[in-house]
């Protein structure tokens, strides 16, 4: 739909632009659109952000995890998948995933997961309660690949996730209950200010339904721009 001169980012699907007509010719119409913004990453943030974030760091009944390894990463990935299937349920065409899944993907991902880019909020049972995950992009690298990582092309991808300016965001959400009261600041000055330091200067917000008011403002209020639309088709059989 939009965004055509960018190159996909990884856990995103794409198809080539001129699928849109074939699809509309065959009777086929809209859905839902969902939206990726490109966001910069900020230098410095407004003085409420900083207020909301000292009041959040000083809640005794919640910590916020960082990390420094994989190994340290590795136990809370089963339970961010989990909070993924409790938060993502009401979501438009979410599936939940069984353990089973959870533990391919657990597997899959975390190789390739950059521990200065996952950030965790638990409570005082040490449950994940909030989380956002990215990485920096490798899509340049991915191409070069032509996808394959054997014999080099894992070599090309991790050079481009080196050199590259954008942090791309995979997952993220807050346990119902822990909604509304400032932990997505927490998690986002702690995530934007890893990607500064890393020199990074813009981000992809991933997929938002088009209909997640919540979600877009928080992209926009930061100076988050639309520059990918995807588009989910129907029709009546």
């Amino acid at each position: 739909m939009e965004g055509f001169d960018h190159l996909p980012v990884i856990a995103t699907p794409t198809n080539p632009s001129y699928l849109q007509k074939l699809v509309e010719g065959e009777g086929y119409h809209k859905e839902v659109d969902c939206l990726s913004y490109q966001m910069p990453i900020p230098t410095s943030f407004p003085e409420m952000y900083h207020r909301i974030y000292e009041r959040i760091s000083q809640n005794k009944k919640i910590k916020l995890l960082e990390f420094s390894s994989k190994r340290k990463l590795k136990p809370y990935i089963i339970p961010v998948f989990r909070l993924v299937n409790e938060c993502y349920a009401p979501l438009f065409g979410f599936v939940p995933m069984s353990e089973q899944e959870m533990k391919r993907f657990a597997g899959q991902y975390l190789p390739i997961l950059d521990p200065d880019f996952v950030k965790l909020i638990v409570d005082q049972q040490n449950e994940v309660v909030a989380f956002v995950v990215s990485m920096p992009d490798m899509s340049k690298g991915i191409q070069k690949a032509k996808g394959r990582l054997f014999p080099f092309g894992f070599l090309q991808i991790l050079a481009s996730a080196k050199r590259t300016k954008q942090l791309d965001l995979l997952l993220g959400a807050v346990k119902p209950g822990y909604r509304g009261k400032g932990l997505t600041v927490l998690l986002g000055k702690s995530l934007m200010e890893a990607a500064a330091r890393r020199g990074l200067e813009t981000m992809d917000s991933h997929l938002i339904l088009e209909s997640n008011s919540r979600m877009r403002a928080e992209c926009e209020n930061v100076g988050g721009k639309i520059y990918k639309r995807y588009r989910v088709y129907e029709k009546m059989i």
